[in-house]
């Protein structure tokens, strides 16, 4: 195949422009323009499924080469508190500058993504690129307005005499595993609280525990714990990291929609194919938070106290209101990718496939008793698409796809989030995890169920049922 460096031509505007010119007029002439930017089309589709194989095959310097030690001990002890802050002593407490000195490991910027130059060959042109390489390369930073250095220390003595939340008191031991985790994992750095003063720029927020529920492997629902960072609980300055933080500075939010597009699109496809099975499945990031690294200024304003010792947040945190803005500009792009994916010719994804896939469950179908019904008419325009279609709600992936297709919608996805996500690799020196949640993609929480009826009839209210952080959320829809 062709080298995939260049930029594609934008053959949608130049079908626009030469069909509609009125300096052409001959029908030979348009019907030689036409199967021109039809075989360019073929052409850019068949490019795109090269870059991706490539990009997915590479050992970029992202993937192959991060396998220095870092500067920074992640242990949840007294002695890992002190080389921190000896660390970062060398380096005047620049936390900046001692990240940069630790490129090549995984304390480096970007190190759970691909190299932003490799996936730049297929994302040069989305929207979000210029935000999504800013991230990799630099860290998420949260867009703050600054306070004056008195207002700062007053906050940060209060926050440390006030401690953490009831609820983190309560559940003590669940925050020190949870926080012992985090640390072993590289996604926060511990060191020792006398060193608060000395850090630039510095915010503290208390602790709280909340109590959720997930599924395990067989799909029943269990009990979890999720640390949360209330970094919009109030010091004594009336302000918070959240308060200060400028939201119109930050990347557009568009999963809010998520559910009502999908809903739109099973109400199609139905009307479309009136006597087909329509499926639907979820995928779900494991942690999706804890893979994106945040910036050095961000780090510093993302502080807590855990059992005595100052915890410093390395990635984004569960209480930061700039962190969906930000995490969402990757798994946005992931979405598209597994989007274009699905619907490109020529990807078999019987040859090229990611080996996950095949930890798939089969669909489970429902319902094959209930006859099909009847669409109704949409009030909205939506394109045909029999392929299938992908959304997502923050780190929720959802498809939904005709019966016949569902093995291929469920291996894009998986193949997107892989080309974009660094590969798991043996000479990591900090543990890593799957990037996509394995308990929810192996249980029936997460496998394709038959929703050739629940959309439709006429006087009942109908339900899906999707499993989102752990929950049933359940969606009325009225005909």
């Amino acid at each position: 195949m062709s080298d995939c460096n260049h930029d594609p031509p934008i053959v949608p505007g130049l079908w626009i422009m030469f069909r509609f010119s009125p300096y052409i007029s001959s029908p030979e002439t348009i019907n030689h323009i036409t199967n021109y930017i039809d075989n360019q089309t073929q052409s850019i589709e068949k490019q795109f499924i090269q870059t991706v194989y490539e990009i997915y095959h590479s050992s970029s310097s992202s993937s192959s080469e991060i396998q220095k030690d870092p500067l920074f001990v992640f242990e949840f002890s007294d002695h890992a508190a002190q080389h921190n802050a000896l660390v970062l002593d060398q380096f005047n407490f620049n936390l900046d500058q001692s990240i940069k000195a630790q490129q090549g490991t995984q304390v480096f910027y970007g190190s759970e993504f691909r190299d932003p130059s490799l996936l730049e060959k297929i994302f040069k042109n989305h929207p979000l690129w210029h935000f999504i390489k800013q991230i990799l390369s630099e860290g998420a930073s949260y867009p703050l307005m600054d306070i004056p250095d008195e207002i700062r220390k007053e906050d940060l003595i209060f926050h440390k005499d006030r401690g953490n939340h009831k609820s983190a008191l309560k559940h003590k031991e669940i925050i020190s595993n949870i926080i012992k985790e985090d640390i072993e994992q590289g996604f926060v750095l511990i060191l020792p609280i006398q060193t608060l003063h000395l850090i630039q720029n510095a915010s503290l927020a208390p602790l709280g525990c909340v109590k959720q529920w997930t599924i395990n492997k067989s799909g029943e629902r269990v009990a979890k714990y999720r640390l949360t960072h209330d970094q919009s609980f109030l010091g004594p300055s009336g302000t918070s990291v959240n308060d200060r933080t400028t939201h119109e500075a930050l990347p557009p939010l568009v999963y809010g929609f998520c559910l009502k597009r999908l809903i739109h699109y099973i109400i199609k496809l139905r009307a479309k194919q009136p006597r087909k099975k329509i499926l639907i499945s979820k995928f779900d990031f494991d942690a999706a938070y804890r893979c994106c690294h945040i910036s050095a200024k961000t780090a510093q304003e993302s502080l807590t106290i855990v059992d005595g010792f100052l915890i410093m947040a390395l990635r984004l945190t569960f209480g930061g209101s700039a962190c969906p803005n930000l995490w969402s500009c990757i798994s946005e792009a992931i979405t598209d990718l597994w989007n274009m994916l699905i619907q490109n010719p020529h990807w078999n994804h019987n040859l090229f496939f990611d080996p996950l896939s095949n930890s798939i469950d089969p669909p489970f179908l429902e319902f094959d008793e209930v006859p099909f019904t009847e669409s109704k008419e949409l009030s909205v325009t939506i394109p045909d698409n029999n392929l299938g279609k992908a959304d997502i709600y923050i780190d929720d992936n959802i498809v939904i796809s005709l019966e016949e297709n569902s093995e291929r919608a469920c291996s894009a996805a998986i193949l997107a989030i892989h080309t974009f996500a660094r590969p798991l690799n043996q000479n990591d020196k900090i543990p890593r995890k799957e990037i996509i949640s394995l308990k929810k993609i192996c249980s029936r929480g997460s496998t394709f169920r038959d929703q050739n009826r629940p959309w439709l009839g006429n006087k009942y209210t109908k339900f899906i049922n999707i499993f989102a952080h752990g929950q049933i959320l359940r969606l009325g829809v009225k005909y």
